[in-house]
């Protein structure tokens, strides 16, 4: 799994030592969402249960990991509390995904 140093992770996430295990060792986490970016598609962001990111069909798309979240609606909020984060820097959204791939 790649995790960008900049890791988002939701307040509700309460043993982050556990959780990181399980996913080091392929074990999907039941309700965890992964918000990601991924070179090879246009979205921003591409929102994922951990189930799914382990499915075959995904395992070469090279994701990287920018935030974690327990259910949809919390993964929404944090791609909110993202970009919210990003536009209070100043920036520009169109970079915001590019910032995530290069550093």
């Amino acid at each position: 799994m790649n995790f960008h140093k900049k890791l988002f992770i939701s307040e509700k996430i309460e043993n982050k030592e556990e959780i990181f295990e399980l996913l080091d060792n392929n074990i999907p986490v039941l309700n965890l969402y992964l918000i990601c970016v991924c070179k090879k598609d246009n979205n921003m962001f591409d929102i994922i249960e951990s189930n799914e990111y382990f499915k075959e069909i995904n395992k070469n798309k090279n994701y990287i990991i920018i935030g974690l979240a327990m259910g949809k609606k919390d993964s929404l909020n944090l791609i909110k509390n993202i970009i919210e984060w990003w536009i209070e820097g100043g920036k520009n959204l169109t970079s915001l995904k590019r910032y995530f791939m290069l550093h």
